[in-house]
């Protein structure tokens, strides 16, 4: 027998009886002995079964995560290419529904100004009427466009300053002067989606002013550290909700009150929830009637929050 002077190393899975197989690990290592000029092998058998059926399953471990791996990013792409789809359906549905709307309203008027002191004014009352359900059609379909918008999509992050954006959100408010709101000065900065955050904060501010009853109302934006999110808040001072319309009042098109329906479509509640859901926040309704409302929401921190957070 020849022995080369390389290292050899073998796996042999052994029968030990009853259909049960060993798998031992033999190494073959040739020897020299200078005295007597003989060669010869030395053999070292060890039992290696448990860890030959931890790396099997290691291994498919590893090729199922793959698997996964490659149809979760398949699936991304069929959510974005339905997204899409969707905004594009949207867009379509908006034009040809408002096109008719337009004419409706066309025709409303050319009614009223051709045959003024010919129409009863019970027939009046019900043009305008009917010119009101107009306006209010092409709201509601401007409101389902915005919602249908791809406001989960992907965002820059980038530094924002909590306590400018609420600012500057306050300054586009266009509220009453005598209006009053309180900035709690521990609004930090962090790197965030400012556009989403935006947004959130703009529906609730706008609606607190919105739907106020009095010109001197009072709004206070707040949070707290709960640690990986910020909860913040926005209070109000105003008529508060009903109870009975709190349980939807996250549902497009439905509002607090039968009043508000008139005026509001119900929309921006409805893209608050599903920004923080997709944010994987909470968004929660305290009030009471009498005793204004207020909004908590969670917000994800970002690794890159700074420590300080005064502006």
């Amino acid at each position: 027998v020849i022995f080369s002077s390389k290292f050899h190393q073998y796996l042999i899975p052994c029968p030990i009886g009853k259909g049960r197989y060993q798998t031992q690990q033999t190494m073959v290592t040739p020897v020299h002995d200078e005295k007597v000029q003989n060669h010869y092998a030395l053999f070292t058998i060890q039992d290696v079964t448990d860890a030959t059926h931890q790396l099997a399953k290691f291994r498919t471990i590893k090729e199922n995560l793959l698997k996964k791996e490659i149809d979760l990013g398949n699936l991304l792409l069929e959510v974005k290419r339905i997204n899409i789809e969707l905004e594009q359906f949207a867009q379509v549905v908006s034009h040809d529904l408002k096109a008719p709307l337009r004419s409706i309203q066309n025709l409303t008027n050319w009614i009223l100004d051709n045959l003024e002191d010919k129409v009863a004014e019970d027939s009046k009352a019900h043009l305008h009427l009917m010119k009101e359900q107009v306006i209010r059609m092409q709201t509601m379909i401007d409101a389902i466009l915005e919602y249908s918008k791809d406001i989960g999509g992907e965002h820059k992050m980038e530094l924002v300053n909590t306590q400018t954006l609420i600012k500057e959100i306050i300054e586009e408010a266009h509220a009453p002067a005598s209006f009053r709101f309180h900035i709690h000065p521990d609004l930090p900065k962090f790197y965030t989606h400012r556009t989403k955050l935006k947004q959130v904060f703009s529906n609730l501010v706008n609606n607190a002013v919105k739907h106020h009853d009095r010109q001197d109302g009072e709004v206070e934006i707040g949070v707290n550290d709960k640690g990986e999110t910020f909860e913040f808040r926005v209070k109000d001072d105003g008529p508060g909700i009903d109870p009975t319309y709190q349980k939807n009042i996250f549902i497009i098109f439905q509002t607090a009150s039968k009043k508000l329906s008139e005026n509001s479509t119900g929309i921006g509640l409805a893209i608050v929830k599903k920004i923080v859901t997709d944010n994987k926040g909470t968004v929660e309704l305290v009030s009471s009637l009498g005793e204004g409302s207020q909004f908590t929401f969670t917000w994800p921190k970002n690794l890159q929050t700074l420590n300080n957070p005064n502006p």
